[in-house]
């Protein structure tokens, strides 16, 4: 699992070390998690094209509205698809409560072998949250404190 994984890309040796592991993850059908921000994050360098290409299925989270035609040209997604990835999916963060938290959580799974993609709604409950979910370090850290006390 690579989170945040824009933040190695600057870095030749990390792009290269990552497409090989994924390349050999996908020889011995493994599957590799390799989140970022956004699609076009994978953009910048051949490598990352590549390791974006490699994967057989994208979990997509809410994109914002510059990355509509990047997910027609890479996902060739119609454009109802991209409007529920850029829009629906995003949610409106002006009204919040109910509305906001019924857009919480919305995610598009592609399968790049069928060129075909399903939204799912994930059920996230904020209070049973496990450390295993923080992605802030210094958040982790003071998890990691309460526990060992």
């Amino acid at each position: 699992i690579f989170d945040e994984a824009h933040e190695s890309f600057v870095y030749k040796y990390a792009r290269v070390a990552i497409e090989r592991i994924v390349r050999t993850a996908r020889k011995r059908n493994v599957g590799m998690l390799i989140l970022t921000q956004t699609v076009s994050e994978f953009d910048a360098y051949e490598e990352t094209k590549r390791i974006r290409d490699l994967a057989s299925i994208h979990f997509i989270f809410p994109q914002p509205s510059a990355e509509k035609v990047k997910l027609k040209e890479v996902f060739a997604f119609t454009d109802s698809q991209i409007n529920v990835i850029t829009n629906v999916m995003r949610g409106d963060k002006k009204n919040e409560g109910e509305e906001e938290r019924k857009s919480s959580g919305k995610v598009c799974v592609y399968d790049a072998e069928v060129l075909k993609c399903s939204f799912i709604q994930v059920a996230y409950f904020k209070g049973t949250e496990r450390s295993v979910v923080e992605t802030k370090a210094e958040e982790l850290e003071k998890i990691i404190r309460l526990h060992n006390a």
